[in-house]
Formats: structure tokens, C-alpha cells, sequence
């Protein structure tokens, strides 16, 4: 009898397919987990940007307007899930991102309490200050979004 043991058995080749497709298997899904976390925080990323040029040119705005500023919108009789708005006065910012959608409330820091503002709500700077929380959500994916509270202000 020759006895051949130079190469491997069908049974051995079966095993380490199996070990190592389940190995690929868990890598497989390794990656993709950490490829949709990349894709939520780059979202989330953009979305946060959003928020600070808005709160940056509406402080901007707040501080330099000498008269009566207004929000307006289109699209709702309220602030909520917008996809454009327009902030009104001495000069004029339109914000729209079709990617976006915008909630604008008006927020008391000491209760809690927080209101969406309606169409042509009115800001007199040079009487009071403003407290704004932005909600900016992805259209596409509405469970992202960022929210920030600020308090618009001037020295009087």
C-alpha cells in the first residue's frame, strides 16, 4: 500500500473554508458597522455646522440691526421642519438646504418652556433679548439631528 501524505483531505478543506468564511462573515460586518457610523457622525457633523453659521449670523444680525427684525417662511404657518426661512431687517439672510429641515422655537431657559414661532415673528433687538433653540434634522434620515439653544443678545 501507498501511503500519499503530501496533500490534504477533502474534510480538512471543508474546515477551513468554514473558519474561514466566519471569519470573513465578522469582518464583513465589522466594516459596514463602522462605515454607517462614519456616514451618522459626518451627518451629525454637517448638522452641527449648520447650526453655528445660523446662530453666527443671527447674533450678527441681533447686534447690528437697528430696527424691528422678522422670520419668515413659506412653506408652514409655524417653524417646524422647514426647508428654507428667511430672517428679515436692515439686511436679509435666507437659509435653505433641501437636504435639512429647520425648527425654530422660541425657548425659556428659566422654565423649560419652548414655543415655535409663526410667520413674521417680530425681534425688537435694542428692547430685549432673544432665547432661539434650532433643530436641524436630516430629510433623509430624521432620527440624525442637532439641537442648540443660544440667547440673542446686545449690549443696550
Amino acid at each position: 500500500m501507498i501511503r500519499n501524505n503530501k496533500g490534504i483531505t477533502l474534510v480538512e478543506l471543508l474546515v477551513s473554508m468554514a473558519i474561514s468564511s466566519i471569519i470573513l462573515v465578522i469582518i464583513w460586518g465589522i466594516y459596514f458597522q463602522g462605515a454607517n457610523f462614519s456616514k451618522v457622525v459626518t451627518n451629525k457633523t454637517l448638522l452641527q455646522q449648520e447650526a453655528n453659521t445660523i446662530i453666527s449670523n443671527l447674533t450678527r444680525i441681533h447686534q447690528t440691526s437697528t430696527s424691528t427684525y422678522m422670520f419668515q417662511f413659506s412653506e408652514k404657518s409655524s417653524a417646524e421642519d422647514l426647508t428654507s426661512f428667511t430672517v428679515v431687517g436692515d439686511e436679509t439672510m435666507k437659509i435653505e438646504n433641501t437636504n435639512f429641515l429647520y425648527s425654530i422655537y422660541a425657548f425659556d431657559f428659566t422654565n423649560g418652556n419652548e414655543e415655535l414661532i409663526t410667520n413674521n415673528f417680530s425681534i425688537s433687538p435694542n428692547i430685549n433679548d432673544f432665547n432661539i433653540k434650532i433643530v436641524i434634522k436630516d430629510k433623509n434620515n430624521p432620527d440624525v439631528k442637532y439641537e442648540a439653544k443660544t440667547i440673542l443678545t446686545r449690549i443696550k
